[in-house]
């Protein structure tokens, strides 16, 4: 209120004003019921206290015990780890791609030696087994070896490599048969195997699909070879379309 201290008597317009401004901080405050001012003191004091609480939770200055603080510093070595791994995903999980097709093969005996002369690849798959030639169509960059009349491959990067074998088989008998191909090493021996058991159902051509998808380890310089066989005849279409023998180089090691 206008002051009176000295005997005079306020000035209507700042007393006016005075009530204008208190009756607006008043407007501000709505109270739709009786209220326990003790209560209301109660209420506010806890705010007061909880508030207090939650600033020294986000206070990140050096040499608080906030929360918030502890745990970021307590993780930092998984979030910095975390980080590094994000970063090294930008580096692509495969690189270079090995496709093979075949083009006709060679019975080969129990040592794994070429015997006899270059079979058509319209023979039917005997119980010996025969080894393919390879005809290479990829992108793979470093060199790869052929050898041994182009059924052995060395290839020059040692790892991990994602093997794919898909082909299709076809045969006129209603005989069951099975059927397999399968990627082997000279050092490792077996290292994947697509087989499949079916039987026709009538004396015309019928067709059939197998594949198989896994992981292999390669070494460089080493060799490697498809060799096939069946129990009861059968031909593995050579069309680049339905057959196909593919080793994609893996970045990433497991």
């Amino acid at each position: 209120m206008g002051d009176n201290f000295h005997g005079l008597l306020p000035d209507p317009t700042e007393e006016a004003d005075e009530q204008d401004d208190l009756k607006a901080k008043l407007d501000l405050i709505t109270i739709t019921s009786a209220k326990n001012l003790d209560a209301m003191e109660s209420a506010i004091n806890v705010n007061t206290t909880e508030n207090t609480t939650q600033f020294a939770y986000w206070d990140m200055e050096t040499g608080t015990t906030s929360t918030l603080r502890t745990y970021v510093e307590a993780n930092r070595a998984l979030i910095t780890t975390n980080t590094t791994n994000i970063n090294n995903l930008d580096t692509p999980l495969t690189t270079d791609c090995i496709k093979f097709n075949i083009n006709g093969g060679y019975a080969i005996d129990g040592s794994g030696n070429i015997t006899g002369s270059l079979l058509s690849i319209t023979n039917h798959l005997t119980t010996t087994h025969r080894r393919y030639v390879l005809v290479r169509t990829d992108t793979y960059s470093s060199d790869i070896t052929l050898s041994d009349s182009n059924t052995k491959f060395s290839p020059s990067e040692t790892g991990n490599y994602l093997s794919i074998i898909s082909y299709e088989i076809y045969d006129n008998s209603t005989a069951t048969k099975t059927v397999e191909l399968e990627l082997w090493g000279d050092t490792e021996n077996s290292l994947q195997m697509a087989r499949q058991t079916f039987s026709g159902k009538h004396s015309s051509f019928e067709y059939n699909r197998v594949s198989n998808t896994m992981v292999v380890y390669l070494t460089a310089g080493r060799t490697y070879y498809y060799r096939a066989k069946s129990d009861n005849g059968g031909v593995i279409n050579a069309f680049s379309t339905v057959t196909n023998l593919t080793l994609i180089k893996l970045n990433k090691t497991f």
